[in-house]
């Protein structure tokens, strides 16, 4: 029955999905428009409350502990305000987000459903040391690790799970003395875990293809009898004779087609391949590079809009139906089904 919802990358949902989407909508209406009404009115009190600080400084009246003509406590002030204006919005909006969470789950697992039995959407993502089991020697490197929204199951005999993965990098200036920590976002995306459907022990590590790594060649770097593989891609191995059981030219020829498929392209740099990947204990773990969260529900702030989150969730489907029908495996060599 799974198989026969799964016959392109995108299907038709059943109308029985929608059958209460109107009751949610119309929940999201009165959530944000209580929301906008209370922001106008932190809004509104707040600058209020800003214009009499400053004109009680600018007149030099009403701050009888400031020294005349030193704005420090008026500026202090100010931005206190500001500040509890930003808390005050945040907890206006608590109810909307939860809610949001709610039907995220409730409605998304509703649509997967209809891709395969047992295909679920969960809250939480995969765990790091999952994460760096699996992917450690191609992710760049990080000091903060944050994973959301694992979708796990089987389609067409072919285990998979999907989740979402940002990863920060810790950066320290020193300003005046003043020492600041922020950090900075080197990956935002998602992994795809695929089974191959065939055992291998051997440990395979998928790069995108670099200058230095022809100048510096890693010891386990091994060529290939594909040219076109070679430009977009630097492999290593473990074991260069099982690995060529693996890395057969069919195999080749599917990979480098998805790795420049427009499918996987959001987020990717000109002629650089949508993603990295490695191929470990049976599976092969991609690591693509993408642009935002189709899994989270958005608003237009004044109404969610399910049918707009139904389709979203099978644009990310279709990414994964993508790389699962290009990469099924045989009992004895990868045989990959063309994808259109």
């Amino acid at each position: 029955m799974a198989d026969e919802r799964v016959e392109s990358n995108r299907i038709q949902l059943d109308p029985e999905i929608f059958k209460d989407a109107s009751v949610f909508e119309s929940e999201s209406i009165e959530l944000l428009a209580n929301y906008r009404k209370k922001s106008i009115a932190i809004r509104t009190t707040g600058i209020l409350m800003i214009v009499i600080i400053a004109v009680l400084a600018l007149r030099g009246k009403g701050f009888p502990m400031a020294d005349p003509g030193n704005h420090s406590l008026p500026f202090f002030l100010g931005a206190g305000i500001i500040a509890l204006m930003g808390i005050l919005s945040k907890h206006a909006y608590r109810p909307v987000r939860r809610f949001k969470q709610k039907i995220k789950f409730d409605f998304g697992n509703r649509v997967l459903w209809h891709y395969g039995d047992g295909i679920e959407l969960r809250r939480e993502g995969a765990s790091e040391s999952e994460f760096r089991y699996a992917l450690k020697d191609i992710a760049p490197q990080y000091d903060r690790y944050s994973s959301e929204d694992l979708v796990k199951g089987e389609i067409k005999g072919t285990d998979f799970q999907f989740y979402e993965v940002e990863l920060q990098k810790k950066q320290e200036t020193d300003t005046k003395g003043h020492r600041r920590t922020s950090y900075k976002t080197v990956f935002r995306g998602h992994v795809l875990s695929i089974h191959l459907n065939r055992q291998y022990q051997g440990y395979i590590r998928i790069k995108a293809d670099s200058l230095g790594n022809r100048l510096f060649p890693d010891k386990d770097l091994i060529r290939l009898e594909s040219p076109e593989f070679e430009k977009l891609f630097d492999v290593y191995a473990d074991d260069q004779i099982s690995s060529r059981t693996i890395l057969t030219p069919s195999f080749m020829e599917r990979l480098t087609e998805l790795a420049q498929s427009p499918t996987l392209t959001s987020g990717r740099k000109l002629n650089r391949p949508a993603f990295r990947a490695t191929i470990k204990n049976d599976y092969i773990n991609l690591m693509i590079k993408t642009r935002g969260n189709r899994f989270d529900i958005k608003d237009d702030g004044k109404q969610v809009h399910l049918k707009t989150y139904a389709m979203a969730i099978q644009e990310e489907m279709k990414a994964i139906i993508h790389c699962i029908e290009g990469l099924q495996v045989g009992a004895d060599l990868i045989t990959l089904s063309r994808y259109d």
